[in-house]
């Protein structure tokens, strides 16, 4: 799930700037696992909109969150959108989060927020399968456990990508943990 983040003296999320919140700043830097393309547009947007310079660090999940660690000290971010809800969860639980609340709270279902940060929307997971690789059709994933996958399986690195981490997750919290080394 991708969420928005907002960092301010440690690590903070939250699902939009607040003009109210950044009154007084002058500059902003967002680091983001989502797409390049996406957070030069919002950056631009906010820029027109409220005259402060925006500074962004685009990358994937696993080196932003990389970047967070190794600025825990002296933090740099002052926005994170993240491709990961279990991120948001992760900061949470480290307590590096402040409270935030969004203009458009109520907007968003509650499972999809939280007193620190907010979802600004959902992906979907799912298996892609070719029907021209001789494998059978897999209608689930414990599917691809089958000795006609092996070798034939692929995803992103999950110490990289935000939704290869939301998948094994998914998985384990399904399966449980001895359950996701067959999955």
């Amino acid at each position: 799930m991708n969420t928005v983040m907002t960092v301010k003296k440690g690590v903070v999320l939250a699902m939009a700037l607040s003009a109210m919140m950044l009154s007084s700043a002058h500059a902003l830097t967002v680091y983001t696992a989502g797409p390049g393309s996406l957070a030069k547009s919002l950056a631009s947007g906010f820029e027109q909109q409220t005259g402060v310079k925006v500074t962004v660090f685009q990358a994937t999940t696993g080196k932003v969150m990389a970047r967070l660690e190794a600025e825990q000290a002296n933090p740099q971010a002052d926005v994170l959108i993240s491709a990961s809800w279990d991120t948001a969860e992760d900061l949470h639980q480290r307590g590096w989060l402040l409270p935030f609340a969004s203009a458009n709270a109520d907007q968003v279902p509650a499972n999809l927020k939280s007193a620190d940060y907010i979802a600004q929307g959902v992906s979907a997971l799912g298996i892609v399968w070719n029907s021209k690789s001789g494998t059978p059709e897999p209608k689930e994933w414990r599917d691809l456990t089958q000795p006609a996958f092996k070798d034939k399986v692929t995803t992103p690195d999950p110490a990289l990508s935000g939704a290869s981490l939301d998948l094994l997750i998914g998985a384990a919290k399904q399966h449980g943990r001895p359950g996701l080394a067959t999955v």
